[in-house]
């Protein structure tokens, strides 16, 4: 009998039962995700720039007050009709951190330990306008922005605004609706 062939057949059965088991838990994952975000809980892992978690409620956000200025500058000059290149170049001009930075010179945020710390203040327009229109900062919460087709998906795709979910007064705004 030939050994090495019994643990081939061994080794597929074994990859096709853990192919099941992830994509079983890859379902449970996903239907409590998404019953947490139908409920209004944030089910983003990183806050917005301009609020910080609550240390005793992760649900919960908070203001950051720094950032919150410079969040609060961007809109005040893009409603005296700056756009968002010309509100980028002025930041830099006045060596305003850009969130990347802030973020990670104070161990926050997704790009800790990758963030350019060569150009701190390099602010770019696409940034300011992904700024300038997050509903988070009228004190919404907005959930499924995007979404992966499977759990083998590394990267997500934008759903349309249409999809998402969006639940009012959920934190502290930082700048008025209006």
């Amino acid at each position: 009998h030939d050994s090495s062939n019994g643990d081939d057949d061994f080794l597929v059965f074994r990859d096709v039962m853990n192919e099941m088991y992830a994509k079983d838990i890859s379902k449970k994952i996903r239907s409590t995700f998404k019953s947490k975000g139908k409920s209004g809980k944030h089910v983003a892992s990183v806050t917005p720039y301009g609020y910080l978690k609550d240390e005793n409620d992760g649900n919960h956000w908070i203001i950051d007050e720094e950032a919150a200025e410079v969040v609060r500058r961007i809109f005040n000059m893009c409603l005296n009709g700056k756009g968002p290149y010309q509100i980028a170049r002025e930041l830099a001009e006045d060596k305003v951190e850009r969130p990347e930075s802030y973020l990670g010179i104070r161990g926050r945020g997704v790009n800790i330990k990758s963030f350019d710390m060569e150009h701190p203040y390099m602010w770019r327009g696409g940034t300011v306008k992904t700024i300038l229109t997050r509903m988070e900062y009228t004190g919404c919460t907005v959930n499924f922005r995007t979404k992966k087709e499977s759990y083998k998906d590394k990267r997500p795709t934008k759903v349309d605004s249409s999809e998402w979910i969006i639940f009012e007064d959920t934190q502290e705004p930082i700048i008025d609706k209006h």
